[in-house]
């Protein structure tokens, strides 16, 4: 595979069960949730994923501080058991289709050698109108986060964007996973929108 894993620290001492992953993308859902995410729960940085087919670009703080377009991989010990935060600074859906895919199932392959058992993705895609539903690796799973959050099940749609790799690819991985996907028509990130599905996840994680 076209991507390399840098770890920050010693993974083998985490004790990680549930993995969230958001990217940026349409209305910022995945990317302002999993930001906001690392910030409530005191995440710390473990890794950095990076993908030889990012851009070849350099990122920069407000400190001057540069780092290379990748994948952040954090966790958190605020919540038992800890919680793995997977998210980017740069869209994922900029690489080439089989890059793309590349990254995805490494992700998932990074998770579960990490002990994760669930993995939650969080997506904004386009759609008429400002509504979210849930997407699983299975029926038993669809239908538990649907009780436990309110939201509907997916059904019969194609739609274009990551969490449906995400837990497609982690099924064939044998590993359960789901996609949280809010429906927007408006691409600009929604605050109101954002917020109540940061609410409904975080409630989610640590109950």
């Amino acid at each position: 595979m076209s991507i390399r894993t840098y770890f920050l620290g010693d993974a083998e001492k985490l004790d990680v069960k549930v993995g969230v992953i958001g990217f940026p993308g349409w209305g910022n859902v995945g990317g302002e949730i999993l930001d906001k995410l690392v910030r409530v729960l005191d995440a710390k940085a473990i890794a950095h994923i990076i993908s030889y087919y990012f851009p070849d670009v350099m990122i920069a703080d407000d400190e001057g501080f540069s780092s290379l377009p990748s994948l952040n991989a954090y966790v958190t010990r605020a919540v038992r058991p800890e919680l793995l935060l997977i998210t980017s600074k740069l869209p994922v859906d900029i690489l080439p289709s089989f890059a793309y895919h590349q990254l995805l199932e490494g992700v998932v392959r990074f998770a579960k050698t990490l002990g994760c058992k669930l993995l939650v993705s969080v997506e904004g895609v386009g759609g008429h109108e400002d509504r979210a539903f849930v997407i699983g690796s299975s029926k038993k799973l669809v239908d538990e986060f649907v009780m436990k959050t309110g939201l509907s099940p997916l059904r019969l749609s194609r739609l274009p964007g990551y969490s449906g790799i995400l837990v497609s690819l982690s099924r064939l991985l044998k590993m359960d996973a789901v996609g949280i996907i809010q429906a927007m028509s408006n691409p600009t990130p929604n605050q109101d929108v954002n917020a109540e599905l940061f609410r409904k996840l975080l409630t989610l994680l640590i109950s």
